[in-house]
């Protein structure tokens, strides 16, 4: 699966709504970086990220190159250590600003539950 969103980095994911409690399927980019995987998005306000939040709990539905749902569990990544560690090969594949993405972006590690 990581090999797959290495080549290709869209895959879909099934989150629970904050405020209606019910699934919400969407396609996004998936970044598997060493042995870990991550959903970044740009230094805006996301939903993805604010209903991650409130329900960590989700599915990773991997679709090119291979074929899996996935349960995973969101853990936002706020320690700015961390954060610049982990943005440069995103920022790059974005073409967007370290500084930028590491002061505001949204980050958030996925690991199998």
């Amino acid at each position: 699966a990581r090999e797959a969103l290495r080549a290709n980095p869209v895959a879909d994911i099934t989150i629970t709504r904050r405020k209606s409690g019910g699934p919400h399927r969407m396609e996004i980019w998936v970044h598997a970086i060493d042995d870990r995987v991550f959903l970044a998005g740009r230094p805006l306000p996301k939903s993805w990220y604010a209903n991650l939040l409130a329900e960590p709990g989700m599915t990773l539905h991997i679709k090119n190159g291979a074929t899996a749902d996935v349960p995973m569990r969101a853990r936002a990544v706020t320690d700015p250590v961390e954060r610049r560690a982990v943005f440069p090969p995103i920022v790059e594949r974005n073409n967007a600003d370290l500084e930028e993405w590491v002061a505001g972006a949204k980050l958030m590690e996925l690991t199998e539950e």
